[in-house]
């Protein structure tokens, strides 16, 4: 039995409607979604730790800790000049955590609603 895909047209769908299609398509109930709202102060508190274990996770190797030796949207300070001097507590590391600690607590924090579909546009 061969399975087919079905053709999206994802251009002519509003942001509302993008988020909707992956709600549904990943399962997201509302009975979740209150549940992601009843445990935010919990699973906000965690933010921080996850942040950093996934960026020891991309550090592990050469392949996924290069791509942070390009310059990140807005961060203006220095780069460092080889692999070797990138480590965790540069600052544009310390920036990207900080960004994403943000999103991961608006991500469980916030209303699901068209304001917060066009903050994930963003992303």
């Amino acid at each position: 039995m061969t399975a087919t895909a079905d053709t999206i047209n994802r251009s002519a769908w509003s942001v509302d409607q993008r988020v909707e299609f992956l709600a549904g398509f990943m399962g997201l109930t509302q009975e979740d979604i209150d549940t992601i709202h009843e445990f935010a102060p919990a699973l906000a508190s965690h933010a921080p730790a996850l942040v950093n274990a996934v960026y020891v996770k991309l550090f592990s190797n050469d392949l996924t800790k290069r791509h942070f030796m390009t310059r990140g949207a807005g961060y203006e300070g220095p780069l460092p000049e080889k692999l070797d001097d990138l480590t965790l507590d540069h600052p544009q590391i310390l920036m990207r955590k900080q960004h994403l600690g943000a999103y991961l607590g608006r991500l469980v924090t916030s209303q699901y609603d068209s304001k917060m579909n066009a903050y994930l546009e963003t992303w």
